[in-house]
This record gives C-alpha cells, sequence and structure tokens, in this order.
C-alpha cells in the first residue's frame, strides 16, 4: 500500500520529501467480502494538498496466497485454499 502522487508534483520540486507520503495502517475489521482498514499519515496535510486527489495504491495480489488476511468464521485460518 502506498501513495501516488497526482501528477508525478513530487519530481516537480527538487526539495519534495517523498517521506511526508508514509503512513502506517490497520485492519478495523474483516468479515467476508469487506475489509476496513484506517490508515495514519505521517504528514496528513501533505496528502493531496491540491485540488487534485492522490492515489492511494492497495496491491491484495499476493496477500491471501501468503495467509495475510484471516477470518474469524474460517477459525483464524488463512483463505488460501491450502489452508
Amino acid at each position: 500500500m502506498y501513495v501516488v502522487p497526482v501528477d508525478d508534483r513530487h519530481l516537480e520540486n527538487n526539495n519534495f520529501n517523498i517521506t511526508t507520503l508514509n503512513f502506517t495502517w490497520e485492519t478495523v475489521s474483516y468479515f467476508k467480502n469487506k475489509l476496513e482498514i484506517q490508515l495514519y499519515f505521517e504528514c496528513p496535510t501533505c496528502i493531496s494538498p491540491e485540488l487534485e486527489q492522490d492515489r492511494i495504491v492497495v496491491d491484495l495480489r499476493n496477500a491471501t496466497s501468503t495467509g495475510f488476511f484471516f477470518s474469524p468464521e474460517n477459525e483464524f485460518k488463512g483463505l488460501h485454499k491450502k489452508f
């Protein structure tokens, strides 16, 4: 999971500190097909400071195959078929 600045605004400014886009996150709830997460930004005012919004990219392609997400319905067994 990461932030992509709109229109490559981070490349236009030589003094841009990419770490201002850092954030941590935690799962608030995960049930069936709904995942709710909470993001905690290092610098909240640095995210989407312009009219156009930055993008947050979430890549879950390998998350279930590694057993990263679990469901209480499955007694905390991984969601991948092999679990």
